[in-house]
């Protein structure tokens, strides 16, 4: 029965001291859940999501930037056209 607690001691003790060390590498750069994606070409992308998350890559998606949520991009389709556009929301 001792040993038990004991290593249950043991072990608490070594996850706190080694828990410390740690750094949150994932979400980066943020945390809400994406619902979109678009790439403008091969290295420019957009992704959308939840709680008007914006974020942006110029190098095919190794990295990203978040931009602000006032930014919004809107989608015009007809049978013979596709457009899209940015649109700033300002208060």
């Amino acid at each position: 029965m001792y040993r038990r607690i004991y290593c249950l001691i043991i072990f608490s003790l070594l996850f706190c001291c080694v828990s410390a060390q740690w750094e949150w590498v994932n979400p980066k750069p943020q945390g809400n859940g994406l619902r979109g994606i678009h790439f403008v070409n091969s290295s420019t992308g957009y992704a959308v999501g939840n709680a008007g998350t914006i974020i942006k890559t110029v190098d095919g998606g190794n990295t990203w930037n978040i931009l602000s949520s006032g930014i919004y991009f809107y989608r015009l389709e007809t049978s013979d056209r596709v457009e899209t556009k940015k649109m700033v929301l300002l208060k």
